[in-house]
């Protein structure tokens, strides 16, 4: 299906410019998507504290 297709869908019948823009922005969001596919789970988590006062080690 395509971002025309899914628009119209919903009702939302965009200009050619703003389906081109639309388009360009989903292809860009598809091509990060597929890197996530590659990624080993167990090696992409981190933990963040906030520690305030400044930086502690602990």
């Amino acid at each position: 299906m395509s971002v025309a297709d899914t628009l119209a869908a919903r009702g939302l019948v965009p200009t050619a410019a703003e389906l081109e823009k639309i388009e360009a922005k989903w292809a860009e969001i598809s091509a990060l998507k597929k890197d996530l596919a590659t990624v080993d789970i167990d090696d992409a988590d981190i933990a963040l504290r906030n520690l305030p006062g400044g930086d502690h080690v602990e």
